[in-house]
Formats: C-alpha cells, sequence, structure tokens
C-alpha cells in the first residue's frame, strides 16, 4: 500500500473519530437539556434528511408547547367540540401549529445525528414562550389600525380584509379576549369584541341598487353612507353557483346575468374573508388552515331588477369642475377655436365635434363587436393598444354619457368610457375601468389607457404645489404605466425603464418581539426588519415576460399617493401609490415607489421602482442618494 494511500485512511479515521466525539459531546448536551424541565421545553424529531427530522423536532417542539399555553387560550364552545366531543387541548396543538419555523425564530437545535439516519433537537426556554407570540399581537393591532384607514378611504374590500384578518389572527394568541387596541377616536377597545362590531358597521352601511340592463349584465351602484365606494369585492348567485370576485370601481360594478333564466333579483355576497389573497400573510394563510370560516349574515344582500330594455344612466348634472375633481381656479375653458393656444394649461371642450363622434362610433363598435370598423379612427399605435383592449377579457361599456373632453399639450383627451372586463378564470370575475383615449394632432386616437380612480387623481390634480402641466403629467405617466401591465406592453414598458435603473423587489421580515422605545412599544410599521433584492433591467423585463405569458390577466389599481420632487431644477419626481395587483391566480397590496424623470413628459424615464409593505412620510421617500 502507498504512503498517499495509508495517510489518507488515517485522515478519514481521525475525521471519523472527531466527528464521533463531537456528537458524543451535542448527546451529552442533549441530555442535560431535556431533564431540566423547570428551564426548557423540548422536541425531538428523526428522518431520512436533516430537513424532515428538523420539521419532526419542530412538529414534537410545538405539540409540548401547545400543552403549555392550553390554560391561556380562549376556546369557543364550537371550537372546543371536535370529534364528538370536547378537546380544548387539540384545538390550542392546531393554533399553535400556525406558528412556523420562521416564526419560532426563539428556538434552539441541535444536529444530533446526521443523514442516512438524521436526528435533530428543538428547545426554547420557558421564559421565551411570551415572546412566541408577541410579534403575532402586534400584527393583530396593525390590521385594525389598517382598517379604519381603509373605511374613511371608502375602500370597502381593504377594510373588510384587515378587519376580518386581525380578528382571524386574534383567535391565535393568548388571551385574545383581553387583548386592548387603541381606535382611531383616541378610546382604548377590547378587540374580541370590537372587530365584530367594526365588520357588521361597514357591511351595514352599504348600499347597493340597479342602474340598468342589457339582458346579459347588470350595472350596479355602489355606495357607502351615500358617498360611492372606492373599491369592493362581491360574488354573484346565478341559481347553481356562486360566481368569482368581481370587483367594483368608483361606485360602478357589474354583475353576469343567467342568459337560460329571466331574473327579478341579483343575490350578492361581499367578499369578507379573502382567503384567496392570504398567500401575502404567511401567518394568515396558516390560521386560515385551522380555522372553519363563519358565513356572515349581513354579507348577502338581494337587488330587485328592474324589467325594462337597457337605458343608460344620465349625468347628474354636476359641472365637468365637480366631475373630473379639478379646483375651479385651476380650470380653463375654450371653445374648439381656441384649442392650440392655452401653452399647456388644461382647457376643457364646450364643442366636442368631432371627438365625440369619434368616440360615439367606437363604443357601438365595442357594442356590436365589429371592433375593426373603427381601425381609421386609430394610429398604427393606438389601434394595437386598441386591440389589446378588446381582447382583454370580455370587454363591455357600461356608461359612456359621462365622456369629458380637454385639451392638453396639443392633444385632445376623452375621459372617460366605463367598462368592464371579465375573465374565464381565476379567482376574480371582472375588473371596472375608466377608459381613457388620446387624439393626437391629425385627430387620430395615439394611446388608450386605464385611467386613475376618483380618488388617486383628485390626489394629483387638487395638489396645487405642482403647476398643472406637471400633475397632468403625472396623471398621464401614472395611467399608461398601469395600463401597460393590464395589457402587457412589455416593449413600452422596456422603452421607459432606465437601462441602469434600480429595480427592488421588497421583503419585510418582522421581529419576533416588538420594539420597547422610551416604555412605549413601537407599531409594527416601526418593528421591521426590510430586505431587499435588486434586479437589473434585463432580469425585470425577463421576469415580467414569464409573468405575461402564464397569466390570462394582470390588473393594477392605484389608490391615494405621496409626491415629491426631487432637486432643485428638472422635473424629477418620487411618486408612493398604494397598489393593489392581481393576476390569474394571484393578488397582493402594497406601495409602490418610482422615481421618474418628466423633463420630456412623452417620453418618461423611470429611474427608480420598488414595492414595500406600507407606506412611508414623504420625506423619507428613497431618493438618488439612497443608491
Amino acid at each position: 500500500m502507498s504512503a498517499k494511500a495509508i495517510f489518507t485512511i488515517l485522515i478519514l479515521t481521525l475525521s471519523l473519530s472527531v466527528e464521533g466525539q463531537n456528537y458524543k459531546n451535542i448527546q451529552k448536551e442533549w441530555d442535560s437539556i431535556k431533564s431540566d424541565r423547570t428551564t426548557y421545553i423540548c422536541g425531538e424529531g428523526y428522518g431520512e434528511t436533516l430537513e424532515e427530522a428538523d420539521q419532526n423536532a419542530l412538529s414534537d417542539l410545538i405539540s409540548k408547547i401547545s400543552v403549555q399555553v392550553t390554560s391561556e387560550f380562549d376556546i369557543t364552545e364550537s371550537e372546543n367540540y371536535a370529534n364528538g366531543k370536547l378537546d380544548a387541548s387539540s384545538t390550542v396543538l392546531s393554533k399553535v401549529s400556525t406558528y412556523s419555523n420562521a416564526t419560532l425564530t426563539n428556538t434552539e437545535r441541535l444536529t444530533l445525528s446526521n443523514e442516512p439516519e438524521a436526528r435533530v433537537g428543538r428547545y426554547i426556554r420557558r421564559t421565551e414562550l411570551e415572546k412566541i407570540f408577541e410579534s403575532r399581537i402586534v400584527k393583530v393591532k396593525e390590521y385594525a389600525y389598517y382598517g379604519e384607514k381603509a373605511v374613511k378611504a371608502r375602500k370597502i374590500d381593504d377594510a373588510l380584509r384587515y378587519f376580518n384578518w386581525s380578528l382571524l389572527l386574534l383567535q391565535s394568541v393568548p388571551h385574545s379576549s383581553e387583548i386592548a387596541f387603541q381606535s382611531d377616536n383616541g378610546r382604548n377597545v377590547i378587540l374580541s369584541s370590537w372587530l365584530p362590531v367594526q365588520i357588521d358597521d361597514v357591511l351595514d352601511n352599504i348600499h347597493c341598487e340597479f342602474v340598468k340592463s342589457d339582458g346579459f349584465n347588470a350595472v350596479l351602484n355602489f355606495s357607502y353612507e351615500g358617498v360611492p365606494i372606492t373599491s369592493i369585492d362581491y360574488s354573484c348567485f346565478d341559481g347553481r353557483n356562486w360566481s368569482n370576485i368581481y370587483s367594483a370601481k368608483d361606485g360602478i360594478g357589474v354583475v353576469e346575468l343567467p342568459s337560460d333564466v329571466e331574473v327579478s333579483n341579483v343575490q350578492l355576497r361581499f367578499e369578507c374573508s379573502f382567503k384567496g389573497q392570504s398567500h401575502i400573510d404567511k401567518d394568515v394563510e396558516a390560521v386560515f388552515k385551522t380555522q372553519k370560516l363563519k358565513a356572515l349574515k349581513n354579507a348577502y344582500i338581494n337587488i330587485p331588477v328592474k324589467v325594462s330594455s337597457y337605458q343608460d344612466s344620465k349625468s347628474n348634472n354636476k359641472s365637468i369642475k365637480e366631475v373630473i375633481g379639478i379646483p375651479s381656479a385651476h380650470i380653463e375653458t375654450t371653445d374648439a377655436d381656441n384649442i392650440g393656444k392655452t401653452n399647456g394649461k388644461l382647457s376643457f371642450l364646450n364643442t366636442t365635434e368631432p371627438y365625440s363622434t369619434i368616440i360615439n362610433n367606437i363604443c357601438s363598435a365595442i357594442r356590436t363587436k365589429n371592433y375593426s370598423s373603427v381601425k381609421d379612427c386609430f394610429s398604427a399605435t393606438g389601434y394595437d393598444m386598441y386591440n389589446k383592449l378588446v381582447s382583454y377579457g370580455q370587454a363591455v361599456i357600461i356608461s359612456d354619457d359621462d365622456c369629458k373632453f380637454y385639451e392638453f399639450r396639443n392633444n385632445i383627451v376623452a375621459r372617460s368610457i366605463k367598462m368592464s372586463f371579465s375573465f374565464a378564470r381565476g379567482v376574480r370575475k371582472s375588473f371596472v375601468e375608466d377608459i381613457v383615449f388620446t387624439f393626437d394632432e391629425n385627430m387620430k386616437i395615439d394611446c388608450v389607457a386605464f385611467g386613475l380612480n376618483q380618488d388617486a387623481f383628485k390626489d394629483v390634480i387638487g395638489n396645487t404645489f405642482w403647476n398643472e402641466e406637471t400633475r397632468m403629467s403625472i396623471v398621464e405617466f401614472l395611467e399608461n404605466y398601469k395600463t401597460a401591465y393590464s395589457l402587457k406592453r412589455l416593449d413600452y414598458l422596456r422603452s421607459i425603464f432606465d437601462d441602469d435603473a434600480v429595480i427592488i423587489v421588497g421583503h419585510v421580515a418582522k421581529k419576533l418581539a416588538p420594539t420597547i422605545k422610551d416604555g412605549q412599544t413601537l407599531s409594527y410599521g416601526e418593528n421591521k426588519v426590510v430586505t431587499r433584492t435588486r434586479y437589473s433591467k434585463a432580469e425585470y423585463m425577463k421576469s415580467l415576460a414569464r409573468c405575461f405569458s402564464s397569466n390570462e390577466f394582470v390588473n393594477i389599481r392605484f389608490a391615494q399617493n405621496e409626491v415629491r420632487k426631487f432637486g432643485k431644477g428638472g422635473e424629477l419626481y418620487g411618486i408612493q401609490i398604494k397598489q393593489d395587483y392581481y393576476s390569474t391566480n394571484y393578488g397582493d397590496s402594497g406601495y409602490l415607489f418610482l422615481m421618474v424623470d418628466l423633463n420630456n413628459p412623452d417620453l418618461p424615464v423611470i429611474k427608480v421602482r420598488t414595492w414595500q409593505e406600507n407606506s412611508v412620510p414623504t420625506n423619507e421617500l428613497i431618493s438618488t442618494y439612497d443608491f
């Protein structure tokens, strides 16, 4: 045998001996921990791989923890009754099991033996038990806080989601009937009784009425305390099954009527649980798996359907200034002879011909599905966008009687034609959008866009700190941006992102225990660890291409926003805007930040694009100096 072979054998023998000694020391440490039951709670697991053994050890540990905390949980009689008998311990075990490996960061691990006969020990100090639940309690309060904010903004979908998720998570923490929260009016309330009242109040203040029907689709008006609802999700019962989710926007929604049955009323169910979006929050997703959903009686309503022919609802005689939401001091009204003489100001048209005739012809073409008959009304770019629009689900004109025409930068803008778009697949059935058509100097429609909702529009237009041209340029950019995702305009998105753009996808990790500062527990928003992954433009576009090809639809809704100008010269803006993102089988909500160069409004350039879970104050928006 060669000297080299002998040396190798000696090294292997020595390594095995050292490894064996290490395992003996670890086993001795593990035996000591397990024997000290006053200090530690332990779990042990076996498996072919270390990962499998660790998961089994974690399950064993969770089982042991649940035994220790059973007396601290508030268990209802319906929860307690399982498998034909009262069983509080199994109920608590299911709740504690929702605290995942990622959540239980204050547990320790020992590898007792390696693969293929792996054995792992998990343990936690008894003094650390409370910390397991602290971060979830903070999240419970955070969702309650955001629910109140959503009610004020009439975002009823968000309000119901936040309140219900807060109540859902509350059921998975000890002493849930004692957890207090400072509500928006400054009162300290007990969440277990306050949250159900908030949910009931929201549902009781929703009003819905039938507007019109063409025999195939019914248009509905939604309001909250007499004011049009910003957004709400609902399903419709067709006599056999509940539909996928419809989404109403700015008070307008639709439902598809059954073709084989004449209906006298429409039964709606407002979406409350939002289980389909629970993947947004792994804690919520885990708790959903252990809880039986309860039907809320006041989430169901019947809407009488008027037996009449299709009739457009007419304008309520509001002035153009009121409808579009721009302060009257910033409106110039002109007739067709003065078009082109406004130096970038926003000017409404008293005489709308021939633009209104073209819009009417387009609406007629969409209603009759004779889409190509209006090809001559578009430029080449505009016609491509129009084709993508009418191919975006089942496109239906809801109303065209409130269309307003104004001039901006030598273009005529027609705003807005209300349309609904329905889809065959996915968790969502339909979206309502305000369509904006922009005419070029040759009277051809060169751009088709999904308009911002009224609140987001007014946030920008009503901010008189910026000049009128800047405000309209920001609106135009945001509408073109959101439309590009919905119509899958990858080439356009590629053109507006700077080659060196900073594109960041954010991930928010929650600290296990809340931070204490000056004797006060900081809110969840102040108690997080944010990790960000940066992508190159090429990587981001590749990811978008995969997303577009794998989804029947993508839809983005923008809500409240904050704008900040960077630098003393030039037109560089930071825009933070609430974004609800939906695709065929996915949805999330968060805050989009865009830093965009608008020195040439016709060719905007995005310098920075980030997403985060929550908003930040305007003066803390990311700037170029952060990179």
